[in-house]
């Protein structure tokens, strides 16, 4: 028989132990001796359109992260793939979104409504052309909702948190039906 069967077992003929002398006073030496720290490697210069090529861990901090469009086999144009999704543009009809006026009226009369009067606020949002709930959702804080009108802060806070649920609520059961419709087969008369 030619090979060993033991992969974690030497034969007894292999003696491991017995080391040169070259060898023991090379690797006592080595032991002995702290590391000297090494100076920082020079700088790597990346290829065009490709930052960085021998980093595994991505750029340095100093660079922006890498984006759609780096990398050894992106295409140019991958930034303007379609997203998976479809956008929220191709989803929203502000018509399917409360008026504003009925709609804190509504609140009023639910059990949200919890003594915060919000109809009171009808004029406020027509004076400013906010026509739907959708439009409390864009960029409005509850912060800047409480300092420009005058409302409460926890009256604002809640407006906007409740504008922000029926409106994510509506998009997602718009966004649905959308699925639900784009998977349904074509009939052709």
């Amino acid at each position: 028989m030619k090979g060993w069967i033991s992969t974690t077992n030497p034969p007894k003929e292999l003696k491991l132990g017995d080391m040169s002398i070259k060898a023991k006073a090379k690797a006592a030496k080595a032991e002995a001796a702290p590391l000297e720290p090494q100076p920082p490697a020079p700088p790597t210069m990346g290829f065009p359109g490709y930052p960085y090529p021998f980093t595994p861990y991505g750029p340095p901090p100093h660079m922006p992260p890498w984006g759609p469009g780096y990398g050894m086999h992106a295409p140019a144009s991958s930034s303007r793939l379609p997203p998976s999704s479809p956008l929220a543009e191709d989803v929203e009809d502000v018509t399917l979104f409360p008026r504003i006026s009925q709609w804190l009226r509504d609140l009023d009369d639910g059990p949200r409504g919890d003594g915060h009067n919000f109809s009171e606020w009808v004029e406020y949002f027509a004076e400013r052309k906010y026509m739907r709930i959708c439009d409390i959702t864009d960029g409005m804080s509850s912060l800047e909702l409480s300092k420009s009108s005058g409302m409460a802060e926890g009256t604002a806070k809640c407006l906007v948190s409740y504008a922000e649920a029926d409106t994510q609520a509506i998009c997602k059961r718009e966004k649905r039906r959308a699925q639900v419709e784009k998977a349904q087969p074509h009939r052709y008369i």
